[in-house]
C-alpha cells in the first residue's frame, strides 16, 4: 500500500476564486506554529489553474503519520511571483491516518 495521498482545496483571492496559473509548495508539520516539519516538502510547479477545486497527490513518507495530529503548511504562488504562506495551517484530519491503521499496535477486544 502507498503511503501517498490526495490533497483537493480552493485558493481565494479576496471574496473572489483565485484565476490564472499558481505554484504550490506543500510540507507537513507537528504543530500548526512553530512546528518540526516531516518529511520532505512537495513542490508541484505545474501551474495549476485554480478555478476550480485543486487535487494533488502527496507522499511525505511512512513515518510521517503516526497517530498524532498533524498540520499542512501550504505557500501558494503566481506563476513567477512571490509565494505567500497559507495562515492558519490546516489541521489534516483522519484520512491519512488509514494508512496508520495497518501498522498500529493491536487493541485489547473485551470478550
Amino acid at each position: 500500500m502507498s503511503t501517498a495521498f490526495i490533497y483537493q482545496g480552493r485558493l481565494q483571492d479576496g471574496p473572489n476564486p483565485a484565476t490564472g496559473l499558481y505554484d504550490l509548495r506543500l510540507a507537513l508539520f507537528d504543530a500548526g506554529s512553530a512546528g518540526t516539519q516531516i518529511g520532505r516538502a512537495q513542490t508541484k510547479l505545474r501551474g495549476h489553474r485554480l478555478q476550480r477545486p485543486v487535487s494533488t497527490m502527496l507522499d511525505f513518507g511512512s513515518g510521517a503519520f503516526n497517530g498524532e495530529a498533524r498540520w499542512l503548511d501550504l505557500q501558494v504562488r503566481a506563476t513567477a511571483a512571490r509565494r505567500s504562506r497559507r495562515s492558519p495551517a490546516p489541521m489534516l484530519t483522519p484520512t491519512p491516518y488509514a494508512m496508520y491503521a495497518e501498522t498500529a499496535q493491536s487493541i485489547a477486544m473485551a470478550a
